[in-house]
């Protein structure tokens, strides 16, 4: 039996890679290395606890050279990787984990699989530092998987022809899965805000939710601030919002129980990636907190926005009135077959090779 490999850090990676772990764990001999770079994430993927490898990743700061060489230097003392000798490394995205997974498996001369390839902002500080990993990772990958055509065009622009393949998202397999027994159906009207990015903190959040309080007590409009477990952004996060009556801070909850929350929501404004895809499938406004976005098939399809400091008032009156009318398209990134896609083609690939 052929052996797979899945390097990954953080909750995303894991939600994401969960439905093609779940194909792949028949087919081959996998295992999966959990880097730490987010702790706690292993129940995510407790089906398959005995092919987990757990590094003892223990942060020092939040230095990107000192997450990197800690996790590189894990990689090579604490995994037996090279003992085991995979055929494949599969690497998700764009985090510090799939660049170290990638690098790792490049020095070692194993092939990369890249998941959700393709991404570009053309900016390579925004998103920082995921848009150079990305680019990286994709020319160190030995078969790439795009998740639109136009991530596939990105690759072929910087002349990655070969083994390209346009797959979808997996994580409408995943979504899929989660709305089955829901109803879609709302008599709410309120927004769920996300915003996280590090390159937002210092000035972006702080100002924008200034702007998102003068209009939710103006308008007496209920919001949602879903915020991540990161001590220094919930401290901003409250002192910044002070006891506004309409907008609720909660922890971050599990995929199930957030895209339930999507599905009942009114809109979303968000400086995530992932964040985009969903919103879209679920049908939901996207209003984007950036300069840019690498999944421009959202503004193209009349998705979603890009969110301005100076416009956020503006905006969200206009989407109170009904004053902007989106296109709620739904098959932007794919059925909810990616996870199968992708492993129908690794078989093929790593039969070929080997």
């Amino acid at each position: 039996m052929k052996k797979v490999l899945f390097i990954l850090g953080t909750r995303p990676e894991a939600i994401k890679l969960k439905p093609i772990i779940l194909q792949c764990v028949d087919l081959f001999d996998i295992k999966i290395c959990l880097t730490n770079q987010h702790p706690d994430i292993d129940h995510i993927l407790s089906e398959f606890r005995e092919n987990i490898i757990s590094l003892g990743l223990k942060r020092s700061g939040s230095s990107l050279s000192n997450l990197m060489g800690n996790i590189l230097v894990l990689l090579d003392n604490e995994t037996r990787i090279k003992e085991w000798k995979p055929d494949l490394t599969i690497v998700h995205g764009d985090t510090t984990s799939s660049l170290c997974g990638a690098l790792y498996s490049f020095y070692e001369q194993i092939p990369i699989c890249h998941i959700e390839s393709g991404l570009r902002t053309h900016n390579k500080f925004s998103p920082f530092p995921e848009e150079s990993n990305r680019k990286i990772i994709d020319h160190l990958a030995t078969i790439n998987f795009a998740a639109t055509e136009n991530n596939k065009d990105n690759l072929n622009y910087e002349k990655i022809l070969h083994n390209v393949h346009v797959v979808g998202n997996s994580i409408i397999d995943v979504i899929k899965n989660n709305l089955n027994d829901i109803s879609m159906i709302s008599n709410d009207s309120f927004g769920v805000i996300t915003l996280h990015r590090r390159e937002n903190w210092k000035n972006n959040i702080s100002l924008a939710l200034k702007e998102i309080s003068k209009f939710c007590i103006q308008h007496e409009y209920k919001m949602i601030y879903v915020c991540n477990n990161n001590i220094e952004l919930q401290s901003l996060v409250k002192q910044t919002i002070n006891d506004n009556p309409f907008i609720s801070i909660i922890n971050s909850l599990d995929n199930k129980e957030f895209h339930h929350l999507i599905a009942k929501s009114t809109f979303i404004i968000t400086d995530s990636g992932g964040i985009q895809e969903e919103a879209s499938f679920i049908g939901k406004p996207i209003l984007i907190l950036r300069d840019s976005t690498e999944r421009q098939e959202i503004i193209e399809n009349n998705c979603g926005i890009l969110l301005q400091i100076n416009n956020i008032q503006e905006i969200l009156e206009n989407i109170l009135f009904n004053k902007i009318l989106f296109n709620q398209n739904k098959a932007l990134y794919g059925n909810g077959t990616t996870s199968m896609q992708i492993v129908e083609i690794l078989k093929s690939y790593i039969d070929i090779l080997y």
